[in-house]
């Protein structure tokens, strides 16, 4: 029994399953119809669909119990995904999703080790009903905080350029350390930075010095050398 044969798309002469041109008239994939494309295309669409609730976004549910240490190890786009999962489970309209990423990154960043994620987002959602947006107004989002500060050296980028403006060589410079602690204090909330370098003074010798600083907790702009 031969092979069976599918009519050209094109001129309706018989031509094999799988030709990639009709001997007849010349068309490429003769037997590939518009409707098949379209099916194609369906179930393609269908599959990533599919394949997209299989892997999912970061759930709120999914992270409720885990402690904040695993927390604090995920992306800041992780944490979000979770944040939005959980406002859309609180009913909390979206407009307050910085409101509360600055409350979750604070109570993750500076809360106890094993503490659930669920106990800081309940003491969230329970100032926030308190009190409005005006809640965040002592957290601190640390994802902007950290980017206050250099990946390659750790040092502050703000102050570092105000030090080398006030050094008698700013091409002396060198950086050694820069440590920082997060104060909360009211309306005197900062961040309070100290930064080790080493430059050369006026006599030409290289010195290693110390700078002590205040700098704003959401622009990192020097608030303040203390000494």
């Amino acid at each position: 029994m031969g092979e069976k044969r599918i009519a050209c798309k094109k001129c309706g002469a018989q031509v094999a399953p799988g030709e990639q041109k009709c001997p007849s008239c010349g068309v490429e994939n003769p037997t590939i119809t518009r409707k098949d494309v379209i099916g194609f295309l369906v179930v393609g669409i269908i599959a990533v669909g599919l394949l997209s609730q299989c892997i999912g976004g970061s759930s709120y549910d999914d992270y409720a119990d885990v402690k904040l240490k695993e927390i604090r190890e995920l992306t800041g786009s992780e944490q979000k995904e979770i944040l939005g999962d959980y406002l859309v489970q609180s009913d909390i309209n979206e407009e307050y999703s910085y409101e509360f990423f600055r409350c979750m990154s604070d109570m993750v960043n500076s809360k106890a080790d094993d503490l659930p994620l669920s106990k800081v987002m309940g003491w969230c959602k329970t100032e926030f009903e308190s009190n409005g947006k005006s809640f965040i107004r002592y957290y601190v989002d640390y994802q902007k905080l950290e980017s206050q500060f250099s990946l390659y050296d750790g040092s502050h980028r703000e102050l570092e350029q105000l030090i080398k403006n006030n050094m008698n060589d700013a091409g002396s410079y060198e950086h050694v350390q820069t440590r920082y602690r997060v104060v909360k204090d009211g309306e005197d909330s900062h961040v309070a930075l100290v930064t080790e370098f080493r430059g050369a003074n006026a006599f030409g010798g290289i010195v290693k010095q110390t700078v002590h600083a205040k700098a704003d907790l959401q622009t990192g702009e020097i608030i303040e050398i203390i000494q």
